[in-house]
């Protein structure tokens, strides 16, 4: 029930992205665990790697939580600090050796899953998996055949709830960068050549793709400001294509964003006219972590 509140909050919190910090709190009562407790005020942007494994819940009947704060009213924790916090917090070694509570290192909202995949309440013989509770009595057996169908029904409504949500936010993130379809720019890019880069909805639609499940260090902000981000940005070279595209793409060149680590793929595509001229249209197209690799 703790993991499937918590989901639901954290997708609250991905819509509003970096705009707010995350603060870890507790029940605030005698019953509250010494190590839950050192998280208590933890205070960090979503995008941390910090909640990616200690967001709550951190343990069995664990009643901590995660709320959104105004960054101006609480100063931002240590990051390396919290980590090693939140690695005692979910620390217990067995007699076996293992660590009996590193099933809750994970994040219920960004998975999209109640349970982690080693979680003893997780269904076994799922899957065309093998039954590990072959030769357990009838009953037992059944009780596990029904989790597995409860499973199958809860992948179901995730899966619809995040297609939809996807759907959603894809489509508010193209209703913001519409502005940018009117703006364009000249920038010099080498060999006394001056090109004319704009925006289109094909290339918006890509960008947008990037931000959601491929590029980290955007935010829905950035989004909006990629007119002035592109200009200020670093020219580093172009690329002729080594093999042909679907979609027209002839060439590309490439900036580096003078703040942080994205790249900024601008695209070039042919149109040919009635009197068979050809012109030329460079357009952004996506956003990446690493430099394309120079074929």
């Amino acid at each position: 029930m703790s993991s499937a509140q918590q989901a639901a909050n954290w997708a609250k919190i991905e819509e509003n992205g970096d705009r707010y910090n995350l603060q870890y709190r507790t029940a605030e009562d005698d019953r509250v665990r010494d190590e839950h407790q050192a998280l208590a005020g933890t205070t960090l942007p979503p995008s941390d790697p910090f909640w990616n494994s200690y967001y709550p819940p951190n343990g069995w009947n664990c009643r901590c939580t995660a709320v959104e704060v105004r960054k101006s009213k609480y100063a931002e924790s240590d990051a390396e600090e919290a980590m090693k916090k939140g690695e005692a917090a979910t620390s217990q070694i067995g007699k076996d050796g293992k660590n009996r509570l590193e099933i809750f290192r994970f994040n219920p909202g960004k998975e999209e899953k109640i349970f982690p995949p080693e979680h003893p309440y997780q269904p076994r013989g799922c899957n065309g998996k093998p039954n590990t509770l072959q030769g357990m009595p009838v009953i037992v057996l059944s009780a596990d055949d029904d989790k597995c169908k409860a499973k199958t029904e809860i992948d179901k409504i995730w899966k619809k709830k995040r297609k939809k949500k996807q759907k959603t936010i894809r489509e508010e993130h193209l209703r913001s960068m519409q502005p940018l379809l009117k703006k364009n720019m000249i920038r010099y890019v080498g060999n006394n050549l001056h090109i004319k880069i704009g925006f289109s909805k094909k290339g918006n639609k890509h960008i947008v793709d990037d931000f959601l499940n491929r590029t980290s260090g955007l935010s829905k902000k950035d989004l909006t400001k990629l007119h002035s981000t592109l200009k200020g940005a670093e020219f580093i070279r172009s690329s002729e294509l080594y093999k042909d595209r679907s979609d027209n793409i002839q060439k590309f060149y490439y900036f580096k964003d003078k703040e942080k680590d994205l790249y900024y793929n601008v695209a070039e595509t042919e149109r040919k006219l009635r009197n068979g001229k050809v012109l030329l249209d460079r357009f952004l197209y996506s956003i990446t972590n690493d430099m394309p690799i120079k074929k």
